[in-house]
């Protein structure tokens, strides 16, 4: 599995993160309190610094902690879009891997927050997924980005309707890495959306059966035996992966396995 350190931003991600600063701006600095369990000396580090400039280790606490022990839902989105930022820089905050910063969206309840605010994270999801798919390698694995975004998405078509296999190389060989993994422990586990390998689909589950469905679709079927013949010949490597890929995906469906 191939990863990069750090993530050039792409222009349509970068215009994403440039608008969350902007639609969350109203929302202040928390108030430092001694009823935190994140130590008052600790609240004030962090405060204190230009939003702009906070590093993935000021902010991992606060990643991994916002709503639950440290601050309200205002607090969080105080500090959003710089989370975010980091999040597409980097592929975690810190050492707060991005399914736990993504699934902070659906613990503060985003679906309800006001249109413009609903507005500019779907956008955000959406340019992250899309940077992400059209990259290979990437800053995150493609089980973790997809996972990332399902712990915020209310459902999952947006994101698996612009994978585009057949049409892309890089699309195609992040399919083709996600698709070898998840059927693997697929025929171990009798069941395609119980062989992902990422625990976290776990508190997904009807997401996680939108993407197996999604792979079992006969049109994924002939996706990726097209990029097989658009792309095979950019070399050995990418030609044995989708080759390995479309075998994946017949295998798996004659295999008849219950979601």
């Amino acid at each position: 599995m191939r990863k990069v350190i750090a993530n050039p931003i792409g222009q349509p991600l970068r215009q994403a993160i440039v608008d969350l600063y902007k639609t969350f701006q109203i929302y202040g600095l928390p108030t430092i309190t001694e009823a935190s369990e994140v130590s008052v000396e600790h609240q004030r580090e962090l405060y204190s610094a230009q939003l702009e400039q906070l590093t993935p280790e000021s902010l991992e606490r606060f990643a991994r902690k916002a709503m639950t022990t440290w601050g309200y839902v205002n607090d969080f989105r105080h500090f959003l879009p710089r989370i975010f930022e980091l999040l597409a820089m980097h592929g975690e905050v810190g050492y707060t891997e991005a399914e736990i910063v993504l699934s902070k969206l659906e613990y503060g309840e985003w679906t309800t927050w006001p249109a413009d605010e609903q507005r500019s994270v779907s956008n955000y999801l959406q340019a992250l997924w899309q940077d992400g798919v059209a990259k290979y390698p990437y800053v995150l694995a493609i089980d973790s980005l997809l996972c990332s975004i399902a712990q915020a998405a209310p459902n999952m078509k947006p994101y698996l309707d612009c994978w585009m296999i057949s049409s892309s190389c890089e699309a195609a060989l992040h399919f083709s890495e996600f698709i070898e993994i998840s059927s693997n422990r697929a025929f171990t586990k009798r069941s395609l959306s119980h062989g992902f390998c990422n625990a976290f689909w776990g508190s997904r589950p009807k997401q996680k059966a939108e993407v197996a469905q999604w792979i079992l679709e006969p049109s994924r079927r002939q996706a990726i035996e097209t990029a097989f013949f658009n792309f095979s010949g950019r070399s050995v490597e990418v030609a044995e992966q989708l080759s390995a890929a479309n075998h994946f995906v017949e295998w798996i469906a004659t295999l008849k396995l219950p979601l």
